[in-house]
């Protein structure tokens, strides 16, 4: 199964991951996930360089003081990299190859603390005395997964946090290790002074600070939400954190050693992921995942947007019934974009900037609706040409994610949190349905228009209506997180995704429910032949999960893994066939065409050849008549069918038989009338 990446533009591979600074603030690191690279600045964040760094899952890096000597730990079952000439040049080191996820460095970059997942092939927490020549692997408990470390200037005092089962400190280089009174919280950053007193723990549920080296904690008056990343100046006393959930999302710092907290200027943005300081906190710089590195001169009182590449996030695909027409959404501010040569090129339609989440089209690929969520003109908009010019509906400003519509593209249907809408009109006027409140995230449609399934992505069921929306009825369908359903031609064969969870099918229009045999894993997208025997499923990932893409062709009963990049692959889309398939992951695009089959067929045919010749002797007439038989072999191939081939090569042996029994029959003849 083969995938081509199409010339969508992208901008990074992946998404940014973590970030980290020289004591003076001027050189700078940072590295993307997901097969992406190693970018650096030495002025400060306002120009960066991609390095030849190979673009592997980065986790997680360290620096020496002065920005010199760097450490990159690779997630995806690699290993360990190291620069001496500020990510210039890039090594690979001794340390094993398994799922690494934080790494540490004392400032003069010699010793270093790298820590792994519980599942990867080598566990626990190594370290190196020699900037990464050698690793050895220290006594740190193997069952848990050390997301963070910290490091005191001289690599002495080390500290390290775990998913689940606390804070471990060591004050000899890592030789032992005792577990400290912190919480049990899953410990998504660590920062200490640069003498190993002073330390800074964000984790779930709150942030948390030491002034004894880990001996006793107190949490401080920062919220109490999900903390993705902390820093601390060399003295403990300035500290700066990101949030990346709910209200609280953004950047906070602290002048008096966590005490009290502010939230600063940088811009509301959907995930921060990492900030590093200066030595003094005065320089800080932020990176988020889908909008690039922030820096800051006034230690966050004000953020300047810097010019490192920022990822597209394409968010959802949909595809014509012959495969040739393409559109695809961009997520965040984003635009919306057209193919008409099954994603060969890319051309940037005239619909506005919004924040697009739902996107649907008719057979043809002529009509085209999509909605968005947020930003100026929120709403549901539609295009009666391919997506050269869209209109917007008079459907409510509301948060549109799942959309479906007819073969026609005449009767369109728009899911909501707490509702369902319908339109028979191609989204000139629209009416709510009686769906029940539930969050849709997942809606799918007969050609018809007639019969309807719709998810509840709050753990909720599946539901349908076999009469265009005016009545539900809950299904059989277990109650799960549903991310996306997809619907045969007629309605009859459905499939349905779970984030978290599985993919279930139901050939009863959704009266029964199977679960298949793909695994579990976090399901984003859905897609289904028109007959809803041929499936794809695509999936996001996490810590846990690695993003892929699953095909079936027997209605769900077996699955097979793509050869694809591991990705966070949001959205697929499928021709009438199944024959062609469109998915896009956070930064690019891709297509699957279907090799065309061939069948070969090989035969033998005899054939026989009568004749007669007339002579005459002695002036007698005489009428000889003889016969001759030959057989021939022929092969031939064909797209069609394994009955084609072989006629084909029935005929084609039939053709050289016979002429290979006229000449035998030739032969005889004048055997004959010679003797």
């Amino acid at each position: 199964m083969s995938w081509k990446k199409t010339s969508a533009p992208s901008f990074i591979t992946g998404f940014w991951d973590c970030l980290v600074s020289s004591d003076d603030g001027t050189k700078l690191a940072g590295a993307v996930q997901q097969r992406g690279g190693i970018y650096t600045s030495n002025d400060s964040g306002v120009t960066w360089i991609k390095t030849s760094a190979p673009e592997l899952d980065w986790r997680s890096m360290a620096c020496s003081s002065d920005g010199t000597k760097l450490v990159a730990v690779n997630f995806n079952n690699g290993g360990i990299y190291t620069s001496n000439d500020s990510g210039v040049t890039w090594i690979k080191t001794s340390a094993p190859d398994t799922k690494w996820y934080s790494v540490a460095s004392s400032a003069d970059g010699s010793k270093l603390v790298a820590g792994t997942t519980r599942t990867g092939s080598y566990t626990g927490i190594w370290k190196s005395n020699d900037s990464g020549v050698t690793w050895i692997k220290t006594s740190a408990i193997d069952t848990i997964s050390w997301i963070s470390l910290a490091s005191s200037a001289d690599g002495a005092k080390l500290f390290a946090g775990s998913s689940s089962g606390g804070i471990y400190t060591s004050n000899d280089s890592g030789v032992s290790w005792i577990k400290t009174s912190a919480p049990n919280n899953y410990c998504s950053g660590l920062a200490c002074s640069t003498n190993g007193t002073k330390i800074i723990s964000g984790a779930s549920g709150g942030i948390w600070t030491s002034n004894d080296s880990g001996v006793t904690w107190i949490k401080t008056s920062a919220p109490d939400t999900e903390w993705s990343s902390v820093t601390s100046s060399s003295d403990g006393n300035k500290l700066a954190a990101t949030c990346y959930s709910d209200s609280n999302v953004g950047i906070w710092t602290s002048n008096d050693s966590g005490v009290n907290w502010i939230k600063t200027s940088a811009p509301i943005v959907e995930l921060w992921f990492s900030v590093a300081s200066s030595a003094n906190g005065t320089k800080l710089v932020a990176v988020s995942p889908y909008n690039g590195i922030y820096t800051s001169n006034d230690s966050g009182v004000t953020w300047i947007q810097t010019s490192a590449p920022v990822d597209s996030l394409w968010r959802c695909v949909a595809s014509s019934s012959d495969g040739t027409k393409l559109v695809a959404v961009i997520e965040f501010d984003g635009s919306i974009w057209r193919s008409n040569d099954s994603g060969g090129t890319w051309i940037k339609t005239s619909a506005p900037d919004l924040f697009w989440s739902g996107l649907a089209c008719s057979e043809d690929g002529v009509k085209l609706v999509a909605g968005s969520y947020s930003g100026s003109g929120n709403g549901i908009y539609t295009s009666n040409d391919s997506g050269v010019t869209w209109i917007k509906t008079s459907a409510p400003e509301l948060q549109w994610f799942p959309l479906a519509c007819s073969a026609d593209g005449t009767i369109l249907f728009a899911g909501t949190n707490g509702s369902i809408y319908k339109s028979n009109d191609s989204g000139v006027t629209w009416i709510k349905t009686s769906a029940p409140e539930i969050e849709c995230d997942a809606l799918a449609c007969s050609s018809d228009g007639v019969k309807l399934v719709a998810g509840d992505y709050n753990s909720g069921g599946i539901y349908t209506s076999n009469d265009s929306g005016v009545t539900w009825i809950k299904t059989s369908a277990p109650d799960a997180i549903w991310s996306s359903v997809a619907s045969s031609a007629y309605g009859t064969k459905l499939v349905a995704s779970a984030k978290n969870g599985g993919i279930y099918t139901s050939n009863n229009s959704g009266v029964t429910w199977i679960k298949t045999s793909a695994p579990d894993a976090i399901w984003s997208s859905v897609a289904s032949s028109s007959d809803g025997i041929k499936l794809v499923g695509v999936t996001g990932k996490d810590r846990y999960y690695s993003g892929s893409i699953y095909m079936s062709n027997d209605s769900g009963v077996t699955w097979e893994l793509s050869n694809v990049p591991d990705n966070y692959w949001f959205d697929v889309a499928s021709n009438a066939t199944g024959s062609k398939l469109v998915a896009c992951n956070k930064s690019s695009i891709w297509v699957y065409e279907e090799p065309t089959p061939t069948f070969i067929a090989t035969t033998s045919v005899t054939e026989t050849a009568v004749g007669n010749a007339e002579l005459v002797r002695d002036n007698v007439s005489f009428t000889i008549s003889a016969s001759a038989s030959a057989s021939a072999s022929a092969s031939a191939s064909s797209s069609v069918s394994y009955e084609n081939s072989l006629a084909l090569a029935t005929t084609l042996a039939s053709e050289l038989a016979s002429k290979l029994a006229n000449v035998k029959l030739n032969n005889e003849l004048q055997n004959i009338i010679r003797f």
